[in-house]
């Protein structure tokens, strides 16, 4: 909860809490959420060859598995973390 003073009034503001289970589309990455929920965190490593110096370079994603109604483990989303292999 944030509370913010105007003209001595308090107006109270939330974030919008959505399970991360649910339906996640493009119109949410629009807004601000807490997303809460049981996850496993992987770390999946990329590496590329840049094309101008010929030099390999090495990035990396966070991938977000959740639990199905089954209570199997399943690919949700991943997160792109440039350089940044740590959790």
């Amino acid at each position: 909860m944030i509370v913010d003073r105007k003209e001595n009034v308090d107006v109270i503001r939330a974030l919008r809490r959505k399970r991360i289970n649910a339906w996640i589309d493009k119109s949410d990455g629009e807004d601000l959420s807490l997303l809460y929920g049981e996850v496993k965190l992987g770390i999946r490593e990329k590496t590329k060859m840049n094309e101008e110096t010929g030099e390999s370079y090495t990035f990396y994603f966070l991938e977000i598995f959740t639990q199905n109604k089954q209570g199997e483990w399943k690919y949700r989303t991943n997160i792109y973390r440039r350089y940044l292999k740590c959790i």
